[in-house]
């Protein structure tokens, strides 16, 4: 049998990651997987996911069966919570949707929804949405459609920092930082800090491309890693940049 211009597209788009519109593009309700996991810049990915739901027919404004969640670090209680509302059912008797945006997540929250992964409940939609997928265990995103969106949004703190001299990118740390001091423990702080790098990265790889810039990549490579750590020093690592990035203007 022919497959139909939908199947093969769909069948096209699992075979690497594309860009989150081109995918709901082509996809219908009745296609959707039931598990997801979204890498790309928040706002973007859920402006995406809820045009989608609203097109098919699907309220996200008052709608009990639309949860949408932002969670600094997703823990084991909030996967235990998770687990425990999938069991309920819909209150329109249709589908249901959870999508959750998590900066960061423990490995024994993401150990828990693994079987809520293998095995999800008829009708019950669970979009995980983050900011880098190499965060998540490999054992979890084999469970699950794993898109990406793709795109050069620039953070306006990274072209800033960049532009200033040394003297001034310090005392830009202090007041960036200033802004998380009351989330020491959650993932927020790392989190921010790691986008600012995203950005420097695009940035650097515009100004000059890798041949220039290997060294400064690399290292800011290397930082980024650090800071999907727990405990590490996000200013330290930041003060660190200042003196050896190049300064480039905004």
């Amino acid at each position: 049998d022919y497959k139909t211009k939908i199947d093969y597209v769909i069948e096209q788009l699992f075979q690497k990651d594309k860009m989150l519109k081109v995918f709901f593009e082509n996809i219908t309700l009745d296609k959707l997987d039931s598990t997801l996991i979204v890498e790309g810049d928040k706002d973007q990915v859920l402006d995406i996911i809820k045009n989608f739901l609203d097109k098919s027919g699907i309220s996200c404004i008052g709608n009990p069966d639309v949860s949408i969640e932002d969670f600094s670090t997703f823990t084991v209680e909030d996967a235990e919570d998770l687990f425990a509302r999938s069991n309920l059912l819909s209150y329109s008797g249709k589908k249901s949707f959870n999508i959750f945006y998590c900066a960061s997540m423990t490995s024994e929250a993401m150990n828990k929804i693994l079987k809520l992964f293998e095995d999800p409940k008829k009708d019950k939609h669970f979009i995980l949405v983050v900011p880098r997928k190499i965060d998540i265990l490999p054992t979890l995103l084999s469970r699950a459609t794993v898109l990406t969106l793709s795109g050069e949004k620039i953070d306006k703190n990274a072209e800033e920092f960049l532009s200033m001299s040394i003297s001034d990118r310090l005392e830009f740390i202090v007041s960036f930082l200033d802004k998380f001091e009351d989330e020491e423990d959650t993932g927020i702080k790392r989190d921010s800090v790691v986008r600012v790098l995203d950005s420097i990265e695009i940035i650097l790889n515009k100004s000059g491309g890798v041949a220039d810039n290997i060294n400064s990549l690399k290292l800011i490579s290397k930082y980024k890693n650090y800071l999907r750590l727990r405990g590490s020093n996000p200013k330290m690592l930041l003060e660190h940049l200042a003196l050896v990035l190049p300064k480039i203007p905004a």
